[in-house]
């Protein structure tokens, strides 16, 4: 499924006319409520290009006229949507809306209005994991003025974290670790060894990031823990769907990462995770409503880094 936002509306077949006719744009559909266009625009965002997207009411410009663009579906693996606006005038009104695939509506939010090329976001970390549509509209809000608005540089975005040589981050006695997971996301980067924090927060020793970390490049976490017959299976939210299972009888702890792989289907974000103890068998919540069912523990025993899972009902969480 190709990403309509990477475009940044640069491919136009035809330019329009403001207020006239809309143009074409490559990966994105006009959006018109009572004669409101869509059309390229020869002005574009701080680190863009040529072009951006001018969205307004018709050329007689009454209040009820809108005009926008929506653009092809994609699959939402970031948490935030950013672009980059600017309005003719403060009296338009800007939407911004995220539909499924199928057309159906998800949420909205109405941004600031803002007069100069601003960048814009928007937190979409609750949708993340479907295939969405985004749709930007506008309209004016003084009868018989056309203000246009102009939209460009759209992308998805993750939270990243970063550290300065000199910070140090200290998780001490006082704090329960169990308060980490239920309210916090701990994020690491690669230059930290997994076995040595596992290792620390069971001893209930003092953790210390010290000059090892130079930076998160992208945020990744556990979702769900469950310890049984002295392992700890923790799922994570990464694409595509891993299973960590984490040997905490040793005095050095061991563990390794399982990818679930499900032919002919995509497995991402496993969102929870609940082992059956009467059988030995592990569900896995995945993104999309898509359960993984690994039918025996024995099978994360062989050092395999994919494993092959069988099909469950939909489920997000278990």
């Amino acid at each position: 499924m190709a990403n309509p936002l990477n475009n940044s509306f640069e491919n136009w077949s035809s330019p329009g006319n403001p207020g006239i006719a809309s143009g074409i744009c490559d990966n994105w559909t006009v959006y018109s409520v009572n004669g409101g266009t869509s059309t390229r625009q020869t002005d574009a965002a701080t680190g863009g290009e040529t072009y951006s997207a001018n969205i307004r009411s018709s050329a007689s410009a009454p209040v009820n006229s809108e005009g926008g663009l929506t653009s092809d579906a994609f699959y939402l693996s970031d948490s935030l949507i950013k672009w980059w606006q600017k309005s003719e005038n403060i009296n338009v009104a800007v939407t911004v809306e995220l539909y499924t695939s199928a057309d159906v509506f998800i949420a909205s939010t109405t941004p600031a209005i803002v007069t100069s090329w601003t960048q814009q976001s928007w937190d979409v970390s609750a949708y993340k994991g479907q295939n969405v549509k985004l749709r930007f509209k506008q309209h004016t809000t003084q009868s018989a003025s056309g203000w246009y608005t102009l939209i460009d540089l759209v992308e998805t975005w993750t939270w990243t974290l970063s550290l300065e040589l000199e910070d140090i981050i200290t998780l001490s006695d006082e704090l329960e670790f169990t308060e980490v997971i239920k309210e916090d996301i701990v994020t690491l980067s690669d230059e930290i060894e997994i076995n040595v924090l596992l290792e620390k927060i069971f001893l209930e020793d003092t953790i210390t990031l010290s000059e090892q970390i130079t930076g998160i490049n992208r945020a990744s976490y556990a979702t769900r823990m469950e310890f049984y017959d002295g392992f700890l299976y923790i799922s994570t939210d990464e694409s595509p769907a891993q299973v960590v299972k984490v040997d905490v009888t040793l005095p050095s702890t061991n563990y390794t990462s399982y990818t679930l792989n499900l032919p002919s289907e995509d497995l991402h974000y496993a969102k929870d995770l609940k082992i059956n103890q009467t059988f030995d068998e592990i569900y896995v919540a995945c993104a999309d409503g898509k359960l993984a069912h690994i039918t025996n523990l024995t099978d994360l025993d062989d050092g395999r880094e994919t494993i092959e899972v069988e099909a469950g009902s939909g489920a997000n969480s278990l």
